[in-house]
């Protein structure tokens, strides 16, 4: 049965929104999931060094109980379709840095006992990571073989 007095009503889900903002900038920023998570929610204690995801099951109960489980896994499931078409396009186009790009964002959302927090958190620095790569890679277009010499058309 569900327990009404865990319901967050959605606090832990608008964290997400945040997870771009470095720890520097916000040291005050909430430390997300993890054993103290399950524990303040299911009663379960854990080990000191011991570490659980709650995953994404426990986060969208205890937020907002069974239909949040049923809905959130709708919404998650639409959000990795359709970064996984997308991928497939940029593929089918030959576009293989957004391709690649676009498959470690999609990657992130996988992972079934990571927090959301952290599922975004990875989600937006591989998207950063990934597009710098793209950059760098786009601003230097000239061929180099594995020696790092200019092949034998262009010396």
């Amino acid at each position: 049965a569900f327990h009404p007095q865990l319901r967050l009503n959605g606090e832990t889900l608008l964290l997400v929104f945040l997870v771009w903002v470095p720890r520097f900038l916000w040291p005050e920023k909430p430390a997300m999931g993890g054993s103290s998570f399950l524990s303040e929610h299911t009663g379960m204690n854990f080990q000191g060094g011991i570490t659980f995801g709650a995953g994404p099951v426990i986060e969208f109960y205890v937020n907002f109980g069974y239909v949040g489980i049923f809905i959130g896994f709708l919404l998650l499931g639409l959000l990795i379709r359709w970064i996984d078409r997308a991928a497939v396009v940029a593929l089918r186009e030959g576009r293989l840095l957004d391709c690649a790009r676009l498959f470690t964002v999609g990657i992130a959302f996988i992972a079934p006992l990571t927090d959301l927090f952290f599922m975004v958190n990875t989600a937006v620095m591989s998207w950063i990571l990934m597009s710098g790569l793209k950059i760098v890679m786009l601003s230097n277009p000239t061929p180099v073989d594995i020696r790092g010499q200019l092949p034998a058309g262009r010396r």
